[in-house]
């Protein structure tokens, strides 16, 4: 069975944020223990041109350059919390990346077919096409047997007759269900000229229509 265009669409979504997510991990990465190295030489950094500068050209100029050397870092500081957002970043795609993409909806199940299918005639014997039914075509098969089967023992298949009045042996709302769907697998029709009168298609034996319809899926 081949998938259906919402779940190649679907796939082929999964394929691409895969993809994306594992762009955005190889381009977003960084040494931890270099980055440390860095902030520790910023932050040491005008201890030792004061303590250098101390020893050179006197106190005075050393204050000088210990003061200019403030700002590296405190540039180096913003840059280790920009790389470590960068970090987070990389985990979290990386997350993604392993992940069956979260927040893409799934797509819906296929519907259930509205309409029932006749068993198939195969080497002889009637056969159902499909192992498994739907509730409501379940129902529909139900119906449209028993519409068949209690014409057959009165000899007529007319809605007066099998769903109307006391002692009717249907509902009006099933036999109005089961006739469209007899006239539309081809088993009866309505004869011109009497309202709700079915008949049934000449050539075809009752008993093999209700079975056909028992076998329907």
């Amino acid at each position: 069975m081949t998938d259906s265009p919402t779940q190649q669409v679907y796939e082929q979504t999964l394929v691409r944020m895969h993809r994306e997510h594992a762009a955005n991990v190889a381009r977003s990465h960084y040494n931890p223990w270099r980055l440390g190295l860095y902030v520790t030489l910023s932050l040491a950094a005008p201890i030792i041109v004061g303590v250098g500068g101390f020893f050179t050209t006197g106190f005075f100029w050393a204050a000088i350059a210990a003061l200019l050397a403030i700002p590296l870092p405190l540039f180096v500081v913003l840059w280790a919390v920009d790389a470590g957002l960068v970090e987070h970043e990389r985990l979290k795609h990386e997350k993604l990346s392993l992940s069956a993409a979260p927040g893409l909806p799934r797509p819906p199940a296929p519907a259930p077919e509205s309409k029932l299918r006749p068993g198939l005639m195969q080497n002889g014997r009637i056969t159902p096409p499909a192992p498994v039914v739907a509730p409501e075509l379940a129902h529909l098969r139900a119906v449209c047997v028993q519409l068949v089967r209690e014409g057959s023992e009165r000899g007529t298949w007319a809605r007066s007759v099998l769903a109307e009045g006391p002692g009717a042996p249907m509902r009006g709302e099933d036999w109005d269900l089961a006739s469209p769907q007899l006239q539309e697998l081809g088993f009866f029709w309505v004869k011109p000229g009497r309202k709700g009168g079915l008949q049934p298609i000449q050539g075809k034996p009752i008993a093999e229509i209700i079975a056909r319809l028992e076998a329907a899926r």
